[in-house]
């Protein structure tokens, strides 16, 4: 990991690093603390994976059930080399096939029908409990606490880029540029994950019905992708929207994280209070994504309930961040790595 990569550079607390490794998906539990939601007609359940992003947990849920992924709704999206739990919910989809539903790595509970859908960034933030194993300088951890409960970095972290393939931001500014092939490009062939047919694609770019056959079954966004090039080769637009559109907000919204993160860095001696967020027009391919507003964004974070725990050679965290703040970045400042 490289996190200039992500427009991340420099370190706010003085501590020296508390070196280990953390054991996902088990070392690393996230709980979504969720808001109090009226009545609508959407079933709400507590969603718990293990080795799922969010929106896949959500898409296996969707293809079990034979019904479309729109129907499904969420406050935020969690770790996938995590065990996370969130409140989701679904429009129309009666409580007892929920019930029901069996999918390894996915548990649902706490059924509830007749609830109003639940909004993106509705909830109000998560708890973290973190265990770091083979743990060196334990020492220095009462001093990180210390200086960590006078405000760290409000960075964006790894999760909104992409950590195999931090490409999420490039894939928004070039749609932002209006350059749909390149983000196309970008999204099947940037490297990382190790998966050689993206090399081929990139030396064969416009083979679609071949690099359909070479892609694997796991790359199910790139395969639909590659899948309506094959039938429409030269219909970039189209096919760059054949994602769910709650995944190209993202690439927008990382964009502009990565603009903030690295106007933070330049201010990391003497941030202000807020760093304005920048504001894109809306894309005239992508009118369904509306225009992006700004706004500011406090430069600090503040763990809520900072607590270590030692125990051999193991430390266990336990902290709140409010929705938006990442636990990566708390463990970033903790490690210095």
């Amino acid at each position: 990991m490289n996190w200039i990569d992500y427009g991340i550079k420099g370190y706010m607390t003085k501590s020296r690093p508390v070196k280990g490794e953390i054991m996902r998906p088990g070392g690393f539990i996230v709980n979504e603390l969720p808001s109090e939601y009226g009545p609508g007609e959407h079933t709400h359940f507590t969603l718990k994976k293990t080795n799922y992003t969010t929106i896949r947990a959500l898409e296996a849920m969707a293809r079990r059930l034979n019904v479309s992924v729109k129907r499904f709704s969420c406050a935020g999206n969690k770790d996938k080399k995590a065990v996370t739990t969130q409140r989701a919910s679904a429009y129309k989809v009666p409580k007892e096939r929920l019930e029901k539903l069996k999918i390894k790595d996915i548990e649902l509970s706490d059924i509830k029908e007749k609830m109003e859908r639940i909004a993106l960034g509705s909830h109000q933030g998560n708890e973290f409990i973190i265990t770091i194993s083979n743990v060196k300088n334990a020492q220095e951890l009462n001093e990180f606490i210390k200086q960590a409960l006078k405000g760290l970095p409000n960075f964006y972290g790894p999760q909104r880029f992409g950590i195999q393939r931090p490409n999420t931001h490039l894939i928004g500014k070039a749609v932002l540029d209006r350059n749909c092939e390149e983000a196309l490009r970008i999204l099947l062939c940037h490297p990382g994950d190790n998966v050689k047919a993206r090399d081929w694609l990139n030396e064969n770019w416009g083979s679609w019905k071949e690099a359909l056959r070479k892609f694997p079954r796991r790359l199910g966004i790139e395969k639909k992708i590659l899948h309506y090039l094959s039938r429409h080769p030269k219909d970039y637009v189209s096919a760059l929207k054949q994602p769910h559109k709650r995944l190209r907000l993202l690439w927008i919204n990382a964009w502009q994280s990565y603009e903030w993160n690295n106007e933070l860095s330049k201010n990391m001696k003497n941030p202000p209070e807020k760093i304005l967020m920048n504001s894109y027009p809306m894309i005239p391919e992508m009118p369904e994504l509306h225009e992006f507003k700004g706004g500011y964004r406090n430069s600090l974070m503040t763990p809520e309930g900072l607590k270590g725990k030692l125990k051999n050679d193991e430390v266990t965290l336990k902290f709140r961040l409010g929705k938006g703040e990442y636990a990566s970045i708390v463990l970033r400042e903790l490690m210095k790595a």
